[in-house]
């Protein structure tokens, strides 16, 4: 995949690392939830609310970011915002406190919200959106397949405080990125511009993302337990699920490649129910084969579907007010969707509610798309 021609190559890197750091924490969730069990000796109870309100301080950030990012220059608020990540979690490594831990995971949270609304506003007014948010995609999918491997060896040399402290170290390496990153990019021209956050389109595309990550949020969560539903081993669920994260860095490949060409509205929708078919398929098969061919599918289409909806976003507000908000609706989404789970969840009938469930929000999902498309075509009749 190649960088956008028309953006120095040196401000492609600062928008696609910053957009890296932004979510790098989710990518190692649950070893951040490890670590600060290990560490602090406190339960999964309260470790998995620590992650709700990391989660929560997430969605608030980019809230606040949409609403200031036309006003405040982009580079500031994107240097803040990494000095905030460096801060919060060498606080989490160096503290021996609770209250250490909690005042470190919410600043990362705010710091990471931040981050990430700012890297897509700013991407969102470059030259080629659709290509950088692909270009994303793949180094998020590589770095999420690398981070498997290196974090427990970390873990192993310099014990569970080396996970915050990759993790500060990390955006420490990007704010040497951040001179290059633009405050504010122009607009690709011929893009049509016919509103804003409050547009009923912009809205309902929104929410179409949010679905997304109910969905796969809520199959990830349970997925040892599907995979030990039907019988499969640790070992053999751990293979599937990496099995899976390969055939997910093809996604953004394919997004790039094909999207534009087809149409992002018709990609997306045809995404979204690629989505519901890796689900029931996931959820309804017999043997590791379906198993990990259900896991191929989701992490392919999710990771085909971000930069997709991200571009839509992007053509529908340059000014990147729109994809900043995406970031609430993605993180408030991904923190919803377990409590959604263990609602619906009946144990009599196994995981048959939580792949009917899933599956039949990404159908939403697609509706969602098409209504949105259709209201966006009306703006213009």
């Amino acid at each position: 995949m190649k960088a956008d021609s028309r953006s120095p190559p040196l401000a492609v890197a600062a928008m696609v690392s910053s957009a890296l750091i932004g979510e790098y924490s989710l990518l190692i969730m649950p070893f951040i939830l490890t670590a600060m069990m290990e560490i602090h000796g406190i339960s999964e109870i309260i470790a998995g609310r620590l992650i709700s309100a990391q989660l929560f301080a997430m969605a608030l950030a980019s809230v606040v970011v949409t609403r200031v990012v036309a006003r405040i220059p982009r580079r500031i608020l994107a240097t803040v915002a990494t000095l905030t990540i460096i801060l919060a979690n060498s606080l989490c490594m160096l503290g021996y406190s609770l209250t250490s831990l909690v005042i470190g995971r919410i600043g990362t949270g705010l710091g990471e919200g931040t981050l990430m609304a700012v890297a897509g506003a700013v991407i969102a007014a470059s030259a080629a959106p659709h290509r950088i948010f692909s270009l994303v995609g793949l180094v998020v999918a590589v770095v999420a397949s690398v981070a498997l491997v290196s974090v427990p060896f970390i873990v192993d040399v310099f014990g569970h405080r080396g996970t915050f402290g990759l993790l500060a170290l990390c955006a420490l390496l990007s704010l040497a990125m951040l001179p290059w990153l633009p405050s504010a990019m122009p607009a690709a021209p011929g893009v049509a511009q016919p509103g804003g956050l409050l547009h009923r389109s912009a809205l309902l595309l929104l929410f179409a993302f949010a679905m997304l990550w109910i969905g796969a949020s809520g199959l990830w969560v349970f997925a040892e337990r599907l995979g030990d539903q039907i019988g499969l081993g640790l070992g053999e669920i751990g293979t599937c699920l990496a099995v899976g994260q390969l055939v997910g860095i093809a996604g953004p490949l394919a997004a790039d490649r094909f999207a534009l060409r087809l149409g992002l509205v018709p990609s997306l929708m045809g995404g979204c129910l690629g989505m519901a078919a890796g689900g029931l398929i996931f959820v309804f098969g017999t043997g590791a084969i379906s198993y990990a061919l259900g896991a191929a599918l989701l992490s392919f289409f999710v990771m085909f579907l971000v930069p997709c909806f991200r571009s839509l976003m992007a053509r529908m507000d340059p000014g990147g007010r729109v994809v900043s908000a995406s970031a609430a609706f993605y993180t408030l989404a991904f923190a919803l969707s377990p409590a959604i789970v263990t609602v619906i969840l009946n144990p009599a009938n196994g995981y048959t509610s939580v792949g009917l469930f899933c599956s039949g929000v990404f159908v939403l999902g697609a509706v969602l798309v098409g209504l949105s498309a259709r209201h966006m075509a009306s703006l213009h009749s």
